[in-house]
């Protein structure tokens, strides 16, 4: 688990859900540029409007980067194993903010 102030800079994209049948996130190859890492939301949601995976999750555009690249269906994107994300934790009350 990693902790970021909520004025954290990372880029964030939005997926709908991980592949289920081998928990691996499509990242569209075209969201990875320069920076060094990405918060990665997963917005799936229950039949009661639940959201299946609160938590947001990290990742390093290195890691990304490293894994396959297969197609959707419409566009190429990086295969990322759902394990190779840590999940985020936020702070609500940030250091920078007092200096």
């Amino acid at each position: 688990m990693r902790t970021l102030c909520r004025h954290h800079g990372n880029k964030v994209i939005k997926i709908w859900s991980p592949r289920y049948h081998d928990k691996k996130v499509l990242i569209g190859k075209h969201h990875i540029k320069k920076a060094p890492e990405y918060i990665i939301r997963l917005t799936d949601k229950r039949e009661n409007g639940e959201v299946r995976y609160p938590e947001d999750r990290i990742i390093a555009t290195k890691t990304i980067r490293r894994h396959k690249i297969e197609s959707n269906g419409t566009i190429d994107c990086y295969a990322v194993p759902m394990d190779k994300f840590d999940k985020v934790e936020y702070k609500d009350v940030c250091e920078h903010m007092y200096l």
